[in-house]
């Protein structure tokens, strides 16, 4: 049914478009909580970057719902008209129905009639009851295949019948046999919102709808069809892909760009000028990702596997006390207010200081351990070995980690 469809295309769009808001609100926080100033003004850039790529991916879904709409509802029409129709052709087959249903029927028991081949030129077309659009196992995820329904010039026609006043499907050009005993204007009645037609022979036809364009008796189905083009030209992407889809566009991002060059090599240049530098681009692969798989695996992992403790007085309490915990608007709510109301800079805002233990840099050191070959060739990440602990740690401001040692009554690093 159409309305299945169209609400199977709505809500993958609308998944994506939330992984997408996820990404932003998971950025935005690790933008205003990372102690590396180069890590946080990379993730800000990007922060801007993701929440327009989940903006457009809002107008998207706005798009497809008031498409989809056009097209429900026009399916919603044809449907109609047609199911009126054969709810009437059902009444044709049995003999002396009790419920009424004179049409082709002799009402003697001995000239039972009807029109064999319509349902078997229209499969599937009987009333059906609609069921609410859901995503289950039941949705049907195909469009309306309007190829399928070929002509039919002469659908098998009943037997003679003799029922006073059974006139609907009699010979248009009679008067003695339509409604109102008027002749029908060039000898035509259509059914089904013109997919079935009765002419003078009288000879039950169905019409091609392959083509519609310019049949002025399929005018119904010509609105549907250009409906139905117009929801498909709009493609969606596997909400799966929502990491994908945002590497694809930082790359392209000119925004972006010029705000990583700036950050990860140190150069002012324009979007345009960054993207046509391969050696600045490969730089900020080598940082962001080589590729959107080692961009979800690196760079994402480690923003998303940073620690978030717990607060009940601020309401944050998110899964495994991480950031990849972070999945709806409320949580995020929390977090912000949280970081906006706290200051970041105050030494000794202890409570602040306890929600990020770990930044990017700082997670590559402390995991090198005591590894001091694997230390020494990470230095460009600002780690440096520490001999005296015996472990590979992260340089803050570019100082190496010390004890405090006495001196002559006084304390000096």
């Amino acid at each position: 049914m159409t309305h299945e469809y169209v609400n199977d295309k709505l809500k993958r769009q609308a998944d994506l478009t939330r992984k997408l808001q996820i990404l932003v609100d998971q950025l935005d926080i690790y933008s205003r909580t990372a102690a590396d100033p180069d890590e946080s003004r990379l993730a800000t850039a990007l922060t801007g970057s993701a929440r327009q790529v989940a903006d457009e991916n809002r107008q998207t879904q706005a798009t497809l719902t008031r498409l989809g709409l056009t097209l429900a509802i026009r399916a919603g029409v044809v449907a109609g008209q047609a199911t009126e129709f054969f709810e009437i052709m059902d009444q044709v087959t049995g003999d002396n129905p009790t419920a009424g249903g004179c049409l082709i029927d002799a009402g003697s028991g001995a000239a039972v009639s009807s029109y064999t081949g319509l349902q078997t030129k229209l499969a599937g077309c009987k009333s059906t009851k609609i069921p609410e659009a859901t995503a289950g196992a039941a949705k049907q995820t195909k469009k309306a295949d309007f190829g399928a329904v070929t002509g039919e010039n002469d659908i098998q026609q009943p037997g003679s019948y003799t029922q006073t006043g059974c006139v609907l499907l009699g010979d248009p050009d009679d008067s003695a046999s339509t409604p109102g005993g008027v002749a029908t204007r060039n000898n035509k009645l259509l059914y089904a919102a013109g997919a079935v037609q009765l002419d003078n022979t009288p000879a039950l036809q169905v019409k091609p709808l392959t083509t519609t364009a310019g049949e002025g008796t399929l005018s119904r189905y010509d609105e549907l069809k250009q409906a139905q083009t117009a929801f498909d030209e709009i493609p969606t992407l596997d909400p799966a892909t929502a990491d994908k889809v945002l590497y694809e566009f930082i790359m392209q991002d000119q925004t972006f760009l010029k705000a990583a060059a700036a950050v990860i090599s140190n150069v002012n240049k324009t979007g345009a000028q960054v993207l046509g530098d391969t050696n600045i681009m490969n730089q900020i692969r080598a940082k962001i990702g080589k590729n959107a798989a080692t961009f979800t695996a690196n760079y994402l992992k480690t923003i998303q596997g940073i620690t978030i403790a717990d607060n009940n007085k601020w309401g944050i309490k998110l899964t495994d006390k991480k950031l990849s915990g972070l999945t709806n608007t409320e949580e995020y709510a929390h977090l912000l207010t949280f970081f906006a109301l706290t200051s970041q800079t105050q030494p000794e805002n202890k409570e602040c200081d306890s929600q990020v233990h770990v930044t990017t840099a700082e997670k590559v050191c402390n995991d090198t351990g005591n590894d001091r070959a694997k230390c020494n060739n990470s230095t460009s990440q600002g780690c440096t070995f520490n001999t005296d602990s015996n472990k590979c740690e992260y340089k803050k401001n570019g100082k190496k980690t010390r004890k405090r040692k006495p001196n002559k009554g006084r304390e000096r690093w």
